[in-house]
């Protein structure tokens, strides 16, 4: 009687990892858009062709098969091996869960230097987070809130933008 609830409890702690790292890199994203050098023109006045923008979806696919593979092989193994290790060590579970984040974002270091790992931690750790209570349900939550951060930071840039606080 276990198995199916908590295959689908495995697969609902996927769901939420993905959605978490998909709202993180939208809001980066936006992020990199609004304050960044992706939002200022090309020196040589060009803009965006039309293959590219027809590109777009696929780049966002990428990005989907990106955060399966790592919510699959670094988030739900943080997880539940930060559970496991509670229970025969001792100690909190989401100290454990967090430290072996911040191990999963140390592995980025040798290949993207040593500013990848609080990043990539940072990264992680928030999946994680978001992650081990989502054996009651926080699909829905998360998707709302996700989305509520990524329009918050993109309206405000918006303004931003508009009223000459950030320079274009």
């Amino acid at each position: 009687m276990s198995g199916p609830v908590e295959g689908r409890t495995h697969a609902r702690m996927v769901r939420v990892s993905m959605l978490a790292l998909l709202l993180q890199g939208a809001l980066f994203m936006v992020l990199r858009v609004v304050f960044g050098d992706a939002g200022r023109p090309a020196e040589d006045g060009s803009s965006l062709s039309p293959l590219q923008l027809f590109g777009l979806p696929f780049v966002t696919l990428l990005g989907l098969l990106a955060a399966v593979a790592v919510s699959a092989v670094v988030v739900l193994p943080a997880v539940l091996g930060g559970e496991g290790l509670a229970r025969t060590v001792g100690g909190c579970p989401i100290g454990w869960q967090l430290t072996l984040a911040g191990a999963a974002g140390a592995l980025l270091v040798p290949f993207a230097g040593w500013w990848a790992w609080p990043v990539g931690t940072a990264v992680l750790a928030v999946a994680v987070v978001l992650t081990r209570p989502a054996r009651r349900g926080w699909f829905v939550r998360l998707l709302y809130w996700g989305t509520l951060a990524v329009l918050g930071a993109l309206a405000l840039g918006g303004v931003g933008l508009s009223t000459g606080v950030i320079a274009a």
